[in-house]
């Protein structure tokens, strides 16, 4: 507004002049308001006459540094940077020439040396016999270190995009690529020539389900998502594996691009596939011992513990037999008995026949109702829906998790209760294990236990993820702890058939 009326006052400065031939009643107005003017605004102003400087008021005077006795006479090349002086010289001429103002930029050495971006306004007026102009600027300096910043900031990030070891793409509103950095280009095999301005579905997306990675695409650019595990193919049909993260950029709430940044894990995946083969491998070892080991107890050991009972029996209906003798056999016979009886027991727990003929439910109440025989603990199973069969081998490992869960109540947590939760959906198959026991703290980690010797929770949670399923474990100090496992029925189906 007070750029306007300025402009305004050199104009009716003008007019008048010309009009009248004289110029000193104007003049008088003009320099009066100018100095009324001038000591409040935040407008740097001053006049040139005959390339001297005739007045100079405040905000000019500390914009430059000089006071005001030291800038009347001035030439004001003087406080011109050096570069830009025949530039301004250039601009002056040719408003001179044509008569009317102009807006331009250079910088204005202080008297202190600093350098400040100022943009000016040269405005010729009339004055009679003397080449006078009215010259006001504003600070630019804020702007142009802005406008310099965000430069050095642009480039810096595309430098750095550029040279970044990770692979990293910016996505449209529209889903269109509009950058892709190297590393990406080397690890898809396309340049950016064949992607910039491409539509999903993108050239490395797998073929199958396009619908479904598309819709988690858009949702993951609009929304952000971190952490997002991808198996693609690049160019050459090969697969990789990357963990992405995406960052929608919005202004005033409006979407206006996403940065999407990858880390190639596909090294990574395959040295987890092979160690998750091993364990499973190691696994299935320990289970065919066990079998082997069990059979060999029920065949051959138990029978011939058997036999040596029914020896001592037969023995025993001798009726010549001193009683010594037969007292002593009895107690043979006992003893015998007892250990078929422990022998029995260990071959169940290295492999409970009835599990592979009737299933885990019926397994898992027997191993409920051992749990009970102590009378210490009160041990219960719930079936939360219809029962439902599932693979040898996913039966066999949910048997042995509740069977791991089960020893770690009785010898861990002084509970005096615990609860097996068993519930079938159309898609998965959930078993808990809830005691009321002293409870522990959870370590984010469940690894970090392996080094303390705490082995339980971990085989458990590896023969989860034979499974493909979700292991949880959450307990509190005093109130007990929860066991969770969830696997997937379809799953556990495919499990069976290549079995």
């Amino acid at each position: 507004m007070r750029i306007g009326f300025i402009r305004e006052l050199v104009s009716l400065r003008s007019r008048v002049g010309e009009a009248s031939g004289t110029p000193n009643g104007i003049d008088r107005l003009l320099e009066g308001l100018l100095k009324t003017f001038g000591k409040t605004s935040s407008i740097g102003i001053y006049v040139v006459e005959n390339g001297r400087i005739q007045f100079a008021n405040t905000q000019f005077q500390e914009v430059s540094g000089y006071s005001e006795s030291e800038l009347i006479g001035m030439n004001p090349s003087r406080f011109i940077y050096g570069e830009d002086l025949q530039s301004v010289q250039e601009h002056a001429r040719q408003i001179l020439k044509g008569k009317r103002h102009r807006m331009y930029e250079y910088r204005l050495v202080g008297k202190n040396g600093c350098v400040e971006w100022v943009i000016e306004t040269f405005a010729p007026i009339w004055r009679s016999g003397n080449d006078q102009s009215l010259i006001y600027f504003v600070e630019i300096n804020v702007q142009r270190r802005t406008e310099e910043t965000l430069q050095e900031m642009s480039e810096y990030y595309s430098n750095l995009l550029t040279s970044s070891l990770g692979p990293v793409m910016v996505i449209n509103p529209d889903m269109s690529i509009k950058y892709v950095n190297p590393a990406l280009e080397k690890l898809t095999g396309f340049f950016s020539g064949e992607l910039l301005g491409r539509k999903p579905p993108y050239p490395w997306w797998p073929k199958g389900a396009i619908r479904e990675i598309v819709r988690r695409f858009e949702s993951s650019v609009l929304f952000g998502q971190r952490g997002l595990t991808e198996f693609y193919r690049n160019k050459d049909d090969e697969p990789f594996v990357i963990k992405a993260d995406y960052l929608a950029v919005k202004n005033d709430s409006r979407f206006k691009y996403c940065v999407s940044t990858w880390v190639d894990i596909t090294e990574e995946k395959r040295l987890a596939d092979n160690m998750q083969f091993y364990i499973a491998e190691v696994i299935r070892a320990q289970e065919e011992e066990r079998r082997r080991i069990a059979r060999e107890l029920h065949d051959s050991t138990v029978q011939e513990l058997a036999m040596v009972c029914a020896d001592c029996a037969e023995m025993c209906k001798d009726k010549n037999l001193p009683v010594g003798v037969s007292g002593q056999l009895k107690r043979i016979r006992n003893d015998v008995k007892k250990i078929l009886e422990e022998v029995r027991g260990f071959s169940h727990d290295l492999r409970p026949g009835i599990l592979d003929q009737f299933g885990l439910l019926p397994s898992l109440e027997l191993l409920v109702k051992e749990m009970n025989r102590a009378g210490d603990l009160k041990c219960s199973i719930q079936l939360l829906t219809s029962e439902q069969r599932m693979s040898p081998e996913a039966e066999l490992q949910l048997f042995r998790i509740t069977q791991e869960a089960l020893r770690n109540v009785r010898k861990h947590a002084q509970a005096t209760e615990v609860v097996i939760n068993i519930e079938f959906t159309d898609d998965s198959m959930t078993l808990s294990i809830i005691d009321n026991g002293v409870g522990f703290n959870v370590p984010g980690v469940l690894s970090s236990l392996a080094r303390r010797g705490k082995l339980g929770l971990l085989g458990m949670n590896e023969r989860t993820n034979l499974l493909g399923g979700r292991f949880q474990v959450k307990s509190y100090l005093g109130k007990g702890t929860k066991i969770s496992v969830q696997v997937p029925v379809g799953t556990l189906i495919q499990i069976d058939s290549n079995n």
